[in-house]
C-alpha cells in the first residue's frame, strides 16, 4: 500500500483534521457542506442529523490516518450525488459536483472533561468541484468504534 501521507492531499487533511477538532457547529458545518450549502444553513435553515466525528467540544489529540484509499470516480460521484440529494431532501439548496474522493479510516483520543474515548471512523473526504474538500461520515458501523480509556 502507498504511504498514507502521500495519498491525502494537504488540503484534504486539513479538513480531516479540522472535522475531527470541531468545536462548534459552524465550524463542523465548515467541514461537512460545501460553501454555499454551509451559509444557507448558519442563516436559518436546519441541517438534521449528527455529523460529528465524536463529541462536539471535546479536545482531541493523537490523530490518525489508518487507511486511505482513492476512491473510483462512479464511488465519489455517487457519494455527492447522494449528499446532495439527502440536502434538497431537507430543502437546502445543494447544486454541486464531487471531482475527487477518498476512503478514509481515521482515529483521535478525544476527551470531555475527565473522559477519554478512542474513537475510529471511516469517512468520505471528497472535493467539491469549485469549492472546498469536506467530510462525510459512513455509515459504515462495523468499522465506527468508541472505546473508553481507563
Amino acid at each position: 500500500m502507498e504511504n498514507i501521507n502521500s495519498v491525502l492531499p494537504e488540503e484534504a487533511k486539513e479538513t480531516l483534521s479540522a472535522y475531527i477538532n470541531s468545536k462548534s457547529s459552524d465550524s463542523l458545518l465548515d467541514c461537512i457542506l460545501p460553501t454555499s450549502v454551509a451559509t444557507e444553513v448558519k442563516t436559518g435553515k436546519s441541517l438534521l442529523g449528527d455529523y460529528s466525528f465524536g463529541f462536539m467540544g471535546a479536545t482531541c489529540e493523537d490523530e490518525k490516518v489508518l487507511e486511505c484509499f482513492a476512491m473510483p470516480q462512479e464511488q465519489y460521484e455517487r457519494i455527492g450525488a447522494f449528499w446532495a440529494t439527502g440536502l434538497s431532501i431537507q430543502g437546502l439548496s445543494a447544486d454541486f459536483t464531487v471531482c475527487e474522493g477518498y476512503d478514509v479510516m481515521a482515529s483521535a483520543v478525544c476527551s470531555i472533561e475527565d473522559n477519554r474515548f478512542k474513537i475510529t471512523k471511516r469517512l468520505a473526504v471528497l472535493n467539491v468541484k469549485n469549492d472546498r474538500w469536506i467530510i462525510i461520515p459512513s455509515s459504515d458501523m462495523e468499522s465506527t468504534k468508541i472505546e473508553p480509556i481507563f
